[in-house]
């Protein structure tokens, strides 16, 4: 017998009030919604594969529902929506665990955008994303999210257990801008404890 809960908590107000949904047509919804659910039912609680193979078989049976979609365009939003669906799954289950600490966690190859390499190893919370792009000088239309949040973006969220989980200093995201922390101020500001002894 699974232990999986037969239901997770879904914020309609913010869901319907994301500037991410609001340009989505009703298709694209109801695609985002199918790959959450999919997430949601996985062997693996609320994950999503970032597998090439499986999202090119979610695009295939995206494009055979809605063919008057362009691949290119089915393809993004199964890439899009995949990450998404699983960066929100793992916020809903850290915040359920009063976990509110993340690091940006890249790909680490070249294909990462400079925005997003400026973002990789810092930390921050849940709920004040920032708006990469800005952080650099770019201007763009995103604004504010996180790691997997934003299109074609292959960023996850690390979720931040203890002090332990990275080295120090650190370069840390608060009210808008990064500053480098010593583990001890990080600390004391944010109450992360150490890991504990096993």
């Amino acid at each position: 017998m699974s232990n999986k809960a037969p239901a997770f908590q879904f914020y309609a107000g913010d869901f319907l009030s994301s500037p991410d949904v609001i340009v989505m047509s009703a298709q694209e919804v109801g695609a985002y919604c199918l790959l959450l659910f999919t997430s949601w039912q996985s062997e693996k609680r609320a994950y999503l594969d970032n597998d090439e193979d499986r999202l090119r078989r979610i695009a295939k049976a995206m494009r055979l529902r809605f063919p008057e979609l362009m691949t290119s365009r089915v393809q993004l939003i199964a890439r899009t929506q995949a990450a998404m669906a699983s960066s929100m799954l793992t916020q809903s289950r850290a915040e359920d665990l009063n976990l509110r600490w993340l690091e940006w966690d890249t790909s680490s190859d070249q294909r990462v955008r400079p925005s997003h390499r400026a973002m990789n190893g810092v930390l921050l919370t849940w709920n004040d994303p920032p708006s990469p792009e800005a952080l650099i000088g770019i201007k763009s239309s995103l604004g504010a999210y996180l790691p997997g949040q934003a299109p074609n973006c292959r960023c996850i969220p690390a979720v931040l257990l203890s002090a332990d989980d990275v080295t120090w200093p650190r370069k840390v995201y608060q009210a808008g801008a990064i500053h480098q922390m010593t583990r001890a101020k990080f600390q004391q500001l944010t109450g992360v404890p150490n890991r504990l002894a096993a």
